[in-house]
C-alpha cells in the first residue's frame, strides 16, 4: 500500500537536506591561503569570503604563503633584483645584478609585513624560485627551498635555509647547524607517520619506485602503491617512473603522492590517494605538471585536502569529485 506525502512535507525535507550539506561544508575548519598574480589571498573552503591582503613594504612579487600553526601570521616568499658594488670607475651598466631571495611574515589583520631573511646573491640565470615555505611545529623557524633547473645539465639546483622566527640565524643545508627537520618533506625519500610508529619510504622494484609502510626499523614492510601497473594504460600518462616520495595526511589514514615520469624529476599523470592500508586508491587531479611537488595544504581534521591544478585551487574529500573553490597557486591550509 502506497502512502502519499504532501508536496509541502517533502519540500521541507528537502530545504532541510540542503541545509544540512551547507552547513557541513560550511563547519570545515580552518581557512585556505594562496597566491594569485603576485598577491595574497584568504577563502573559505567552500570558496566563499575571498579576500585580498593588505600587504605593504614588499617591492616585489608575493609568492608561497604558508601559515604559522597557531592562525595567527602568514610567511611568504619574494624574488627581487640586487646589483653588484661598483669597482672604482665602473659604468653602471658593467655591473653584475644577481637576485635576492626575501622571507617575510604578515600578521593576519596587519599590513605591514616584516623581512626576516634575505638570501643573496642568487646566479642572475637561470632564475630561480621560491619552491615551499613551511614552518616548525612549535612556530619558532621558518625552513624555505629556493630552486632551479640548470641549463647545462638539466638537473636541479636545490638549496635549502632554515631560518629563527625572529629573523636571526639563516643556516644553509651545507651548515652544520642547519635543522633538517625542516627540509621540505617532498625532496625526503622517507617519512614518519604522525604519530611516529610507522615510516613510508621509496624502494626500488625492477626499474621503479614504489611507495612502502613499514615499522621505523623496516620491518614489516607492505607495498602500498602499484605504479608499475599504470605503465602504457589510459588510466594515467606516466612512462612507468613509479613514486620517489608520498605525504601522509595529519591523521596517518591516507598517503598522497604523485607518479613520476620515467628518468626525469617531475611528476605527470595526475594526484592520487590511498588509504594507509593500500584500499581506496583515488586519482584526485588530472593530468598535471608539477615539478616535484607534493600537496601539504591538509584541513586541520585530516578529511580533507586543498592543491593546485592548472592555476586553479580544488579542495577534495575523498567521498566525492574535486571542488574548485578559487584561482591561484600553493594553497596552505590554516587551523
Amino acid at each position: 500500500m502506497r502512502h502519499r506525502v504532501p508536496v509541502r512535507r517533502c519540500l521541507m525535507t528537502i530545504s532541510s537536506a540542503v541545509l544540512l550539506i551547507s552547513g557541513a561544508m560550511a563547519a570545515v575548519p580552518g581557512r585556505i591561503v594562496f597566491e594569485r598574480e603576485g598577491a595574497i589571498y584568504t577563502v573559505e573552503a567552500d570558496g566563499t569570503s575571498e579576500t585580498k591582503l593588505s600587504v605593504t613594504g614588499v617591492p616585489a612579487t608575493l609568492s608561497h604563503p604558508a601559515w604559522l600553526p597557531d592562525g595567527r601570521q602568514i610567511a611568504f616568499g619574494a624574488l627581487s633584483w640586487g646589483e653588484e658594488a661598483p669597482a672604482p670607475g665602473e659604468k653602471p651598466s658593467q655591473r653584475d645584478t644577481y637576485q635576492v631571495c626575501h622571507i617575510w611574515t604578515l600578521r593576519i589583520g596587519d599590513s605591514a609585513a616584516v623581512r626576516i631573511a634575505e638570501v643573496a646573491p642568487l646566479p642572475r640565470e637561470p632564475k630561480y624560485e621560491i619552491r615551499e615555505i613551511e614552518w616548525s611545529a612549535d612556530g619558532t623557524r621558518i625552513g624555505f627551498e629556493v630552486g632551479t633547473v640548470l641549463e647545462e645539465t638539466g638537473n636541479p639546483d636545490i638549496r635549502y635555509y632554515v631560518v629563527n622566527r625572529n629573523g636571526k640565524g639563516v643556516m644553509s643545508s651545507g651548515s652544520a647547524a642547519y635543522d633538517d627537520s625542516l627540509q621540505p618533506r617532498r625532496r625526503l625519500h622517507e617519512e614518519r607517520s604522525p604519530d611516529g610508529k610507522r615510516l613510508l619510504q621509496s624502494r626500488t622494484l625492477g626499474d621503479v619506485d614504489e611507495l612502502f609502510i613499514s615499522d621505523t626499523d623496516g620491518s614489516n614492510a607492505c607495498q602500498l602503491t602499484h605504479t608499475a601497473s599504470l605503465r602504457d594504460t589510459a588510466v594515467t600518462n606516466i612512462w612507468g617512473g613509479g613514486v620517489i616520495s608520498g605525504v601522509w595526511s595529519p591523521d596517518g589514514a591516507r598517503v598522497v603522492f604523485i607518479p613520476l615520469m620515467e628518468g626525469a624529476d617531475y611528476a605527470w599523470g595526475g594526484l592520487f590517494s590511498v588509504h594507509a592500508d593500500g584500499s581506496g586508491q583515488t586519482r584526485l587531479g588530472k593530468d598535471m605538471y608539477l615539478v616535484g611537488d607534493l600537496p601539504k595544504a591538509w584541513s586541520p581534521d585530516g578529511k580533507r585536502l586543498a592543491y593546485e591544478d592548472d592555476g586553479a585551487i580544488y579542495v577534495a574529500d575523498f567521498m566525492s569529485s574535486p571542488r574548485k573553490i578559487a584561482t591561484g597557486h600553493t594553497p596552505d591550509w590554516g587551523p
